[in-house]
């Protein structure tokens, strides 16, 4: 797939392998993912449009990988930062000169675990190839999303409780309605070992 010159000068030409634009959700695999990412930022209780497919602009103007990401936003209000986006899963594309179809999913979390040709590499990083129209290969992305999510470590920084702490005391467990915020709650972490304080 080939970027337009806007996408080129809106990517600044020169990205390296960890910056990201939005992807247009051209390809059968990106428009099945993306059509789930409403349910399942409700079902892991993140913030709408938390999820997103991101894409790398390679050499020679071809794109040389998608990521698809998480983006944690702070309890204020704010414009989205890309800094702040989480890279649960990231796509390699050409691998393969004789199946242009067969890609590498590449995660640090084991979200690939299940499928059998996936391998480990010193670091702990997972790494599997797939035909991208394949079923599994939404289902490989999906899980890499929901294990990401559930053993997620927050950009934010520590924090020993928000406002909502006597709710939270009340009820024994975290009621802030963001999961990847609350994660970086200190009193949180008190009530899932069943230390209440309040």
């Amino acid at each position: 797939m080939l970027l337009n010159e806007k996408d080129i000068k809106e990517s600044d030409k020169n990205m390296n392998e960890n910056e990201f634009v939005e992807a247009d959700a051209s390809e059968g695999w990106q428009e099945r993912l993306t059509g789930m990412f409403p349910a399942l930022e409700q079902e892991l209780h993140l913030t709408e449009h938390a999820l997103s497919v991101l894409v790398n602009p390679g050499k020679d103007n071809r794109i040389s990988s998608y990521a698809v990401c998480v983006y944690e936003p702070d309890l204020v209000e704010d414009k989205r930062n890309g800094s702040r986006n989480t890279v649960l899963a990231r796509i390699r594309e050409g691998i393969l000169k004789s199946n242009p179809d067969i890609v590498a999913v590449d995660s640090r979390n084991s979200g690939l675990k299940e499928f059998e040709e996936a391998v480990e590499d010193i670091n702990g990083r997972f790494s599997v190839r797939m035909d991208k129209n394949s079923e599994n290969f939404v289902k490989c992305l999906e899980n890499c999303i929901r294990y990401g999510i559930e053993n997620y470590v927050p950009k934010a920084a520590a924090f020993a409780c928000c406002a909502r702490y006597k709710e939270c005391s009340e009820k024994k467990q975290c009621i802030h309605p963001n999961t990847l915020y609350a994660k970086a709650c200190e009193y949180r972490k008190n009530l899932e070992n069943g230390r209440v304080f309040y």
